[in-house]
């Protein structure tokens, strides 16, 4: 349901000119900023992971038909960072959540879910034909925790999953 919701979102998304998500390099320099605070734990995998990642499913994808979508929409995506600070201090997340918010400046919000009091933000920036959305940031803040996904990924590509699985 949520990625319906999400496909929806994104092909009515406003077509006005935006900055991509975070220049990722303010996201690399906010996620430079805290890796080595107590507290802030970071994976990091650049475009040589993401590469084998990307083979790993091709190969897997002559097998499955799901993974062969999945495989797609990956396709698009150059890194990723995942950033999870539960354990730090409060002020420490305070101060994260604040620049963070800066970081995000210029994007859009692209889904909001709620369910049970957790809540799960996405935002990206959709093209001006909003065929595609570039630079994914997931944010979840009842488990402090960000995924960063650097990229494009084509709404099509996420629409033909969502038809396979509903």
């Amino acid at each position: 349901m949520c990625l319906v919701a999400f496909t929806s979102c994104a092909s009515g998304a406003n077509s006005e000119k935006k900055e991509t998500v975070a220049d990722s390099g303010q996201l690399a320099s906010l996620v430079n900023d805290f890796r080595h605070t107590d507290g802030f734990h970071v994976i990091r995998i650049g475009s040589l992971g993401t590469s084998i990642a990307k083979s790993i499913m091709k190969r897997a994808a002559k097998e499955d038909e799901d993974i062969k979508l999945v495989s797609n929409i990956a396709e698009g995506i150059d890194r990723l960072v995942v950033m999870e600070f539960e354990d730090a201090s409060d002020s420490d997340k305070d101060r994260f959540r604040n620049s963070l918010k800066g970081c995000l400046r210029g994007s859009e919000l692209l889904l909001e879910a709620k369910d049970d009091g957790d809540k799960v933000s996405i935002y990206g920036v959709p093209s001006e034909d909003a065929s595609t959305i570039k630079d994914f940031i997931f944010y979840v803040p009842s488990e402090d925790a960000v995924i960063c996904m650097f990229g494009s990924v084509s709404i099509d590509a996420v629409g033909k999953l969502i038809e396979a699985n509903y």
